[in-house]
C-alpha cells in the first residue's frame, strides 16, 4: 500500500542527493532566520504569551526569544513565527533528543519529500476544493520529519502517519489573517504530537493517503498514487528545487552551531 511505502521510505536507509542535502540545509537556515525575524510580531506575542500559560516544561527554544516551552509548543510558535511546518517540528524535538546535523538534515529531507509529492499527486483538485496544503498537506510532511528524528520504524511511523492525517485541515478562507500561519504552526504541533504518540505505542489508520475513506479521497478529487512512489527514495524532488536565499539575521548562526549546522 501506498502508505507503507511512504512509512518504509521514511523509517529506511536514506541515500540522498548532495543538492537535496544543500537543499534540505538551506531550508533549516531559511526558517530559523524568518522565525527570528518575526519573533517580536503581533501573532507570535499572542501565542507565546497563550502558550506560557500551559506552563509546560521548557524543553526547546523559541527563536530569538529567551522562553523555552514544550517541544510541541515550540514547533506551533517557531512554524507560526518562520512560515514552516517541518523544520520546526525536526527542530523542536532534535533539541530534546540531542540529536544534531546529519540526522536533521535526513529528517528534514524525508519530510519534504512526500509533502512534495504528495502536493503534486493532488494538484490541482485540492486547492480547488479550498484546501490550504500549508494546513493539510504540512500535516504529513511535519510527522515524517519528527518520526525520523524519534527512529520511529515503519510500521510506527505509519501509525504516526496516519494519526497527523486525520488531523489535516486548512482552509484558504484563512487567506490574509493570522489563522493563515496558523495552519503551518498547528501542523507542526501536530506532527510532533503524532509522531511521540505512535512513538509511546499509539495506533492510526492502515491506508491514512490511499484509503477509500483516508485522506485523498476526501480530499481531494483527482489523486495520482504514482506520483508518490515513483523511484521513492532514487530520485528526489528537492534535486528541483533552487536553494533559499535570504538576507541573514542576527542569530540565525549562532541557532544552526546550536544544531551544528552552521
Amino acid at each position: 500500500m501506498l502508505s507503507d511505502a511512504v512509512a518504509d521510505f521514511a523509517a529506511g536507509p536514506l541515500t540522498p542527493s548532495q543538492k537535496a542535502c544543500d537543499v534540505a540545509r538551506a531550508m533549516i537556515a531559511a526558517a530559523i532566520d524568518r522565525a527570528i525575524a518575526h519573533s517580536n510580531s503581533r501573532p507570535v506575542a499572542i501565542a507565546l504569551e497563550t502558550v506560557l500559560t500551559l506552563e509546560t516544561p521548557p524543553e526547546a527554544s523559541i527563536f530569538g526569544r529567551n522562553e523555552r516551552v514544550s517541544a510541541q509548543w515550540a514547533a506551533f510558535v517557531n512554524a507560526l513565527a518562520g512560515q514552516a511546518a517541518i523544520v520546526p517540528a525536526v527542530l523542536a524535538l532534535a533539541e530534546t533528543a540531542g540529536l544534531r546535523n546529519t540526522r536533521l538534515i535526513e529528517a528534514v529531507i524525508v519530510g519534504t519529500e512526500i509533502d512534495l509529492r504528495l502536493t503534486e499527486s493532488v494538484a490541482p483538485d485540492h486547492t480547488d476544493r479550498g484546501w490550504d496544503p500549508a494546513g493539510t498537506i504540512a500535516h504529513v510532511g511535519a510527522v515524517l520529519g519528527a518520526g525520523r528524528v524519534l527512529g520511529l520504524d515503519a510500521a510506527r511511523m505509519r501509525h504516526a502517519l496516519g494519526i497527523a492525517a486525520t488531523q489535516s485541515a486548512g482552509l484558504w478562507a484563512a487567506f490574509g489573517t493570522m489563522t493563515q500561519t496558523y495552519h503551518l504552526a498547528k501542523a507542526a504541533a501536530d506532527g510532533v504530537e503524532a509522531a511521540l504518540l505512535a512513538h509511546a505505542g499509539f495506533t492510526g489508520p492502515a491506508a491514512p493517503i490511499e484509503g477509500r475513506r483516508g485522506f485523498a479521497a476526501l480530499l481531494a478529487g483527482r489523486f495520482r498514487p504514482e506520483v508518490v512512489t515513483d523511484r521513492l527514495g532514487t530520485v528526489f524532488k528537492l534535486d528541483q528545487t533552487a536553494i533559499e536565499s535570504f538576507p541573514e539575521h542576527p542569530g540565525v548562526r549562532d541557532v544552526l552551531a546550536r544544531y551544528a549546522l552552521a
